[in-house]
């Protein structure tokens, strides 16, 4: 799962992953954690840049999820 607030860093790696991988997307306007209830999830690439704060809680809410 790729997580970043930008469309283009999204589709960019969506697009270099997706020959051998199933590539889900997400913005932080969205809540992420909704695909992790209903996705099987190996690995997410996730966006730090700005605000770290929320970045930090979803990893933080991700981990007490799994």
């Amino acid at each position: 799962m790729v997580v970043d607030d930008s469309l283009s860093v999204r589709e960019s790696l969506r697009m270099i992953f997706e020959r051998n991988f199933s590539i889900i997307t997400s913005g932080f306007s969205e809540d992420p954690l909704l695909f992790v209830k209903t996705e099987r999830i190996d690995l997410v690439i996730l966006g730090i840049i700005h605000p770290l704060d929320s970045r930090m809680g979803f990893l933080k809410r991700l981990i007490e999820y799994d």
